[in-house]
C-alpha cells in the first residue's frame, strides 16, 4: 500500500539511521538484516586485508632495499623478507 501523507510516495521515515541494516530489517526481517549486516563487516574485513597486503608493496617501491632484511620465503616468484613481514 502507498503512503501519501505529505511524504513522497511509498517512502515512510525511519526511526533509526538509515543503512543497509536497517533497509534490511525493515523490509525483511530480524534473519535478512542480520545476515546483510554480517557480510557488510565481512567485505569491509577482507578490503582491510587487501589493502595492509598492499602496503608491504607501496613501502618497497617507496623506500627500495630498506625493509628487504632476512630471506622468509617465496611465493609465485616472488621473495618475501623477514623485514617486510614484521611491517605488517
Amino acid at each position: 500500500m502507498v503512503e501519501q501523507d505529505g511524504n513522497r510516495a511509498g517512502l515512510k521515515p525511519y526511526l533509526t539511521p538509515p543503512g543497509v541494516f536497517t533497509y534490511t530489517t525493515e523490509a525483511f526481517g530480524h534473519d535478512h538484516g542480520f545476515l546483510a549486516a554480517w557480510f557488510l563487516i565481512l567485505a569491509y574485513v577482507a578490503v582491510m586485508w587487501a589493502n595492509a597486503t598492499a602496503v608491504v608493496l607501496v613501502a618497497r617501491n617507496h623506500h627500495g632495499d630498506t625493509f628487504q632484511t632476512g630471506f622468509y620465503y617465496q611465493i609465485a616468484g616472488y621473495d618475501i623478507y623477514l623485514g617486510e613481514a614484521c611491517r605488517l
